[in-house]
């Protein structure tokens, strides 16, 4: 998944300095994004677009503040051929910022690819969801430490689907853990060969072993049952007595099979990180 990026111009028509940094931008961000046709300022911006980006940041801006606080898209500055923002804009820049209006000025060209690479994940986010297996609540081991968390309030969940549009589903630890007793040992068997020789194995007992892949197989069960998963954690260590072992070789595996991100204690704020 790539980002779309709708050039913006603040001119009544797209000027030939517009056009040329434009030719350089497609050059620079060839294979980064997606270009969706070029708009005025006060033109309305697809909904499909993940960001604007603004070629030729001339003058007008001054005169046009209200403009660019009724857009509601980031607003990236890329004015070089180098695929940056142009020592000149600056100035204008800085009177935008100093009006309400943030922008996204890269100072260099991996900063630009890395802003393309983040604009794509938040693209991906909005449809997406997060496991958080839990039950307790910071009331098992550690309850001092554990409820300080700011990721086990409502808000901070309200907070991550309103942003960015990430769906957060609490599940319960329990029933997972039992769902993970109840796996056959044949399941675990075809599991392990499928990993055996692939990962190294230091002084992992064989009991440790198969408790690890039997939780492995539950969270791929529930992966397969819950859809478009792009982040899940388990508040494994504060609800230590739920399971009779830890999560971390299931994560790592359903990392390196699925890509799934994983946050220890279930922590959505470093999961979206």
């Amino acid at each position: 998944m790539i980002p779309t990026l709708a050039p913006l111009y603040l001119d009544d028509e797209p000027t030939t300095p517009f056009h040329r940094q434009l030719e350089h931008l497609q050059r620079v961000l060839d294979g980064y994004v997606m270009w969706a046709d070029p708009v005025h300022i006060d033109q309305p911006v697809s909904d499909d677009v993940d960001a604007v980006i603004v070629p030729d940041l001339n003058g007008l801006a001054y005169r046009m503040v209200e403009s660019f606080r009724r857009i509601d898209h980031p607003i990236l500055v890329i004015t070089s051929e180098f695929g940056t923002v142009s020592m000149w804009d600056w100035e204008i820049r800085d009177h935008l910022r100093r009006r309400g209006v943030d922008t996204i000025a890269p100072t260099s060209l991996a900063e630009s690819h890395d802003v393309c690479r983040a604009l794509a994940v938040k693209s991906q986010m909005r449809n997406g969801s997060m496991l958080a297996y839990q039950d307790d609540l910071g009331a098992g081991m550690q309850p001092d430490i554990f409820k300080r968390f700011y990721w086990w309030e409502d808000e901070c969940v309200g907070l991550v689907t309103e942003k960015l549009g990430v769906t957060v589903e609490r599940r319960s630890f329990r029933e997972l853990a039992a769902r993970a007793a109840a796996v056959p040992e044949a399941r675990v068997d075809d599991a392990w060969q499928r990993w055996e020789g692939r990962i190294p194995i230091l002084d992992l007992s064989p009991t440790a072993r198969l408790e690890a892949m039997r939780l492995y197989v539950a969270l791929n069960d529930e992966l397969d049952e819950a859809g478009e998963v792009i982040a899940a954690g388990i508040n494994c260590l504060n609800e230590s007595a739920t399971s009779p072992t830890t999560p971390c070789l299931a994560w790592n595996l359903l990392f390196e099979d699925r890509g799934i991100m994983w946050g220890c204690e279930a922590d959505l704020t470093s999961m979206l990180t």
